[in-house]
């Protein structure tokens, strides 16, 4: 990826998360979109980035998480 469609997608990816309390349908459609697939587990979430897993839980632990959430996926790229 080029660094302008990363700085995009990192926004997109904020925006998205900014007040993640649990995955919702909404927000896996817009993940997909990203070209980001999702699996559901007994706990947590798994997103699928360029063949790298991203683990998430299912329900937020503090306030910080949608943060934590898009630096992890952004790591992948």
């Amino acid at each position: 990826m080029e660094a302008a469609e990363t700085k995009e997608m990192k926004k997109k990816l904020k925006v998205l998360f900014r007040a993640y309390r649990r995955m919702t349908p909404n927000i896996e459609r817009s993940l997909h979109e990203l070209g980001i697939t999702t699996s559901r587990h007994k706990n947590h979430i798994v997103l699928n980035v360029q063949n790298r897993s991203v683990p998430i839980g299912c329900t937020v632990s503090d306030r910080r998480v949608g943060k934590k959430i898009v630096s992890h996926i952004m790591s992948c790229f």
